[in-house]
C-alpha cells in the first residue's frame, strides 16, 4: 500500500507544501475537486491557511487581491478540466500588473493525455501565454526541489505548476503527517543602486522646480519606496487614483484634468510607476515628453515609454534609496502652479455643490469618508476615473486593477483584500458587479468586512464619453437593465440598504461599515445624474484650460 499511487500522490503534496512554507507560502486558495484531493490535504495538513472558493476564476481573484496586499503570492489550487481555463482572467491581470501568483493544478496522468480520456485537455497550454512560467510534473517528481524551483519565479512573476495524479487518488487510511528535512535556499540580493541610479538622482535634487508623477503602483514594496522618494525629493506630486499616494500633504488636485492643453510650467517632469488612468493626464505626460524622466515598475514595455526623454532601467527601491541618502531640502510650491491648484479646487467645490446625487459625488464621498484603517478597491470603467478626478486627499489604502483594466472579478479581490481582517471598501459600477456575481455569493457566506458600493447608473454609460459617442447608436453598447442588484444581494444574504440620494447614502454607508459585516449599498442614480456629472465636469475643465 505504501506505494500505491494514492500514497504517493499524498506523500509528494505534503513535501511540496512544507517546502513552500518554508520559502513563505502563507495562504492557499482552494477551488476543489477530486483530482486535487491530495493537495487539498496537504495543504490543511501543513497548517497553512486555506480559503475554500468553490468557483475557480473567483477562486484566482481572491488570490490576487490577497497577494496585492502581502506582496508575496497565494497558491491557487485547482482540480483539472475546464476549472483550470477558468484560472486565465486573474492570471493575465496579474502577471500585466506585475502580482506575483503560483497556479497549482492537478491533471490526468500523462498516459492518459490525448486519449480522449475524460478531462484530459492540454491544460499546460491553456495558461502558457499568459504565465511567465510553466512546471510539469507528477508524484514521482523531487517534490522539494520542484518546489523550490516554482517559489523562486513565483516571488516576482506569475508560475503554473501542473501535476498530473494517478487513481487511487488518495491512500486508504491516510497516514500521520511526518516531519520533512525541508531543504532551505540561501540567496544574497544585491541591493546597492547602480552609477546612472546615484547620478540621475544627484541630478534631481539639484533640480529646484519638478514635479513627480505617480502613476498606478501595484506591490507594497513600490508604494512605499515611492513614498520615500517623493518625501525627500520635495516636489509637488501629481498621483494617480491606483498608486495609493493620495494621502501624500503635496498632492496636486489635477489628476483626471490636466492635460496637453494646460499651462503649467514643468521644467522636470519625474515619471514613476504605469501608465495613467486618465487620457487626459497621458496626454500632459505627453505634452512634456522632453523633460521626462520615466522609472518604470518593473513589468517591462508601458504605453508611451518611448516618448520619455530618458527611461531609467531601475528599480524605484534603488532610485529611492539614492535620493534619501542624498540631503534634502523642502521646495516652495511656485506662484503660478499655486494659483492654478486654487482655481481647481474652487471649481471642484463649486461642482461638487451642485451636482446633486450623482456620481462626481458619490466617488468624493466615498474618497473622503473611508478612514485610513481600511483599504478602498475601486472598480474600472468609470468608478476608477471619476474617483481619480473627484478625491483629492484618500487615506485608505488605494487598489485598482490596471493592468489589463478588466472589470471581472473585482468582488473576488475585494475578498483577497480583506482576508486579513482589515476593513474594504469596493466602489464598483452596475456591470463590474454583474461580472462577479459568484464573488458576491462567496462574499454572503463570509463574515468578511467588506462593503460593495454599487453604483448604477443604468449600466454602460461610460460608452457615452468615447469620441465616436455622438455619431452611432448607443444601443449596442450602453446596457441599461431591469435587475435589481440590491434584491439579489439581499437574496444572496447580504445586508442591503438602497441609497437614491445623499442622505440615505451617507447614512446607509454608516450604517453598513460599522457592522463590520459583509454589506451591500445599491447607489440607484436617476437619469438626469449622467447630466449633472457632465456639467460638473464641465466646471473644472474650464478653470484648467488656457483663457
Amino acid at each position: 500500500m505504501t506505494n500505491s499511487p494514492g500514497s504517493e500522490n499524498l506523500k509528494f503534496a505534503r513535501e511540496l507544501f512544507a517546502t513552500w512554507q518554508a520559502c513563505g507560502l502563507r495562504c492557499v486558495v482552494l477551488a476543489p475537486g477530486a483530482r486535487c484531493a491530495a493537495l487539498t490535504l496537504a495543504a490543511r495538513d501543513i497548517g497553512l491557511q486555506v480559503v475554500r472558493v468553490d468557483d475557480e476564476r473567483s477562486a484566482a481573484f481572491v488570490a490576487l487581491g490577497w497577494a496585492r496586499v502581502e506582496g508575496r503570492p497565494a497558491a491557487v489550487v485547482t482540480t483539472s478540466g475546464s476549472s483550470v481555463a477558468n484560472l486565465l482572467p486573474a492570471t493575465v491581470e496579474a502577471r500585466q500588473s506585475g502580482i506575483p501568483m503560483l497556479l497549482v493544478t492537478a491533471d490526468r496522468p500523462v498516459r492518459l493525455r490525448g486519449t480522449g480520456a475524460n478531462q484530459t485537455g492540454d491544460q499546460v497550454a491553456m495558461l502558457a501565454g499568459s504565465v511567465d512560467r510553466s512546471l510539469v510534473a507528477d508524484a514521482s517528481t523531487h517534490a522539494s526541489s520542484l518546489a523550490l524551483d516554482a517559489w523562486r519565479g513565483a516571488e516576482q512573476a506569475v508560475v503554473h505548476v501542473n501535476i498530473g495524479l494517478d487513481e487511487p487518488l488518495l491512500p486508504s487510511p491516510i497516514p500521520e503527517v511526518h516531519q520533512f528535512e525541508v531543504p532551505r535556499r540561501r540567496t544574497v540580493l544585491d541591493s546597492a543602486p547602480g552609477p546612472a541610479t546615484l547620478q540621475v538622482a544627484q541630478r534631481l535634487m539639484e533640480e529646484e522646480r519638478g514635479i513627480v508623477y505617480v502613476g498606478p503602483l501595484a506591490r507594497p514594496r513600490e508604494r512605499r519606496a515611492a513614498r520615500a522618494l517623493v518625501q525627500a525629493l520635495g516636489w509637488p506630486v501629481l498621483a494617480d487614483i491606483a498608486s495609493g499616494m493620495r494621502d501624500i500633504e503635496s498632492t496636486l488636485p489635477w489628476c483626471g484634468w490636466l492635460d496637453g492643453a494646460s499651462e503649467v510650467p514643468c521644467p522636470v517632469l519625474l515619471h514613476l510607476g504605469g501608465r495613467p488612468t486618465h487620457r487626459t493626464t497621458a496626454s500632459f505626460l505627453a505634452r512634456n515628453s522632453g523633460n521626462r524622466l520615466l522609472v518604470p515598475s518593473d513589468r517591462g514595455r508601458m504605453e508611451g515609454d518611448d516618448e520619455a526623454a530618458l527611461v531609467l532601467e531601475t528599480s524605484l527601491e534603488h532610485l529611492s534609496m539614492a535620493i534619501t541618502g542624498l540631503d534634502s531640502s523642502s521646495k516652495p510650491l511656485p506662484s503660478e502652479v499655486e494659483s492654478f491648484c486654487s482655481r481647481v479646487h474652487s471649481a471642484r467645490k463649486s461642482a461638487l455643490e451642485q451636482c446633486g446625487f450623482s456620481e462626481p459625488w458619490i466617488a468624493a464621498q466615498v474618497g473622503s469618508v473611508t478612514p485610513s484603517t481600511s483599504r478602498l478597491l475601486v472598480g474600472n470603467s468609470r468608478s476608477v476615473r471619476e474617483l481619480d478626478r473627484w478625491s483629492t486627499q484618500v487615506v485608505a489604502d488605494v487598489h485598482a486593477s490596471r493592468g489589463l483594466s478588466g472589470i471581472d472579478g473585482q468582488i473576488s479581490t475585494a475578498i483577497g483584500l480583506a482576508l486579513d481582517g482589515r476593513p474594504v471598501v469596493a466602489l464598483l459600477g452596475d456591470q463590474t458587479i454583474r461580472h462577479d456575481l459568484s464573488g458576491l455569493a462567496q462574499l454572503a457566506e463570509t463574515n468578511l468586512p467588506v462593503v460593495v458600493v454599487g453604483v448604477d447608473n443604468g449600466g454602460g454609460q461610460i460608452f457615452r464619453d468615447l469620441p465616436f459617442a455622438a455619431d452611432v447608436s448607443l444601443d449596442d453598447f450602453v446596457s441599461p437593465r431591469s435587475t435589481d442588484l440590491g434584491a439579489v444581494a439581499n437574496a444572496l444574504g447580504l445586508r442591503a440598504v438602497v441609497a437614491e440620494d445623499r442622505e440615505s447614502f451617507a447614512q446607509g454607508f454608516a450604517a453598513l461599515a460599522a457592522t463590520g459585516a459583509p454589506g451591500f449599498l445599491h447607489a440607484k442614480l436617476a437619469p438626469q445624474a449622467e447630466q449633472l456629472r457632465l456639467d460638473a465636469n464641465q466646471m473644472v475643465s474650464s478653470v484648467c484650460r488656457p483663457s
